[in-house]
């Protein structure tokens, strides 16, 4: 599907508009939107026959803006008219994949300041897309109290089963960091490190600590899955983060002397490295 409107209207539109389009299509699909999806197919059947191809981009953003609206008021939130599809697709997306957020402490701050609830939404939907909160106001018109109460409840469910801080700062920059680098590289990479969140474990842990727990895990995995957990173990301690590179180089020297092995690592740390960008961009 991706594809074929990929081929369809990548040279009648900007990359920016492309790439929001293929992101809400990714979505429908993760939730299995049946009748969008089916409405879509058909457009792209019938692609030849629009005559005036701005009328084509049309209809599959009108298709995509009725999917994305539909979930909205499913989940009693209301944007604007003229919000963009991006802003509607930020906004559905935060709401769908809350669940699967790793370390809520930064939302759990969200809630303790005196937003009202659309000031709380846009807040929201600014830690999961590159919206400011002040551009999602002006698009935002309501979010329901029960949809931002089971929001609510799900951050300090998952805050009670991982257990508070013990004194000190929570470290929210941090955590939001953590949480970019899974949703650029994905969850699988990064198992052992979710593993110990799920467990209680906190973050800022010593990284030694971090490495010994989970030695006999590392040593039983090949060498780029090691490397994956070894960078997820990494950002989870108490490692600064402008030297998380440079340490994770050093462990190579302590975790093998094979070159071909060093070599794979090395690949794993680049790419994940690549996909999740200046970290000074996500603090």
């Amino acid at each position: 599907m991706k594809l074929e409107i990929r081929d369809a209207i990548t040279p009648l539109v900007p990359p920016e508009q492309l790439s929001v389009i293929l992101d809400t299509v990714d979505t429908l699909l993760d939730q299995d939107y049946i009748l969008a999806l089916d409405e879509l197919n058909t457009v792209l059947m019938l692609a030849d026959d629009y005559a005036d191809s701005a009328m084509l981009v049309s209809r599959i953003n009108d298709i995509l803006t009725y999917a994305l609206n539909y979930m909205l008021n499913d989940r009693d939130v209301v944007v604007s008219d003229d919000a963009p599809l991006g802003i509607r697709l930020a906004v559905v997306n935060t709401l769908l994949y809350i669940p699967r957020y790793v370390i809520p402490d930064d939302l759990a701050h969200i809630f303790q300041q005196n937003y009202d609830d659309v000031e709380t939404m846009a807040e929201l939907v600014a830690f999961f897309s590159n919206y400011n909160s002040d551009e999602l106001m002006d698009h935002i018109e309501a979010a329901g109290d029960n949809t931002l109460a089971f929001i609510r409840q799900q951050v300090d469910e998952r805050i009670q089963t991982m257990g508070e801080y013990d004194g000190g700062r929570i470290p929210v920059e941090r955590i939001r960091v953590i949480n970019q680098l899974i949703r650029t590289n994905g969850r699988d990479r990064f198992s052992m490190m979710l593993e110990l969140a799920n467990a209680g474990v906190r973050v800022g842990r010593s990284y030694d600590e971090l490495i010994n727990i989970s030695f006999e895990g590392l040593e039983s995995r090949n060498a780029s899955d090691a490397a994956c957990q070894m960078v997820g173990l990494a950002f989870f301690s108490d490692i600064p983060l402008g030297s998380i590179w440079t340490k994770l180089d050093v462990s190579l020297d302590e975790y093998t002397d094979n070159p071909m092995e060093r070599k794979l690592m090395l690949d794993e740390f680049a790419d994940i490295k690549l996909k999740l960008g200046d970290i000074n961009e996500n603090t």
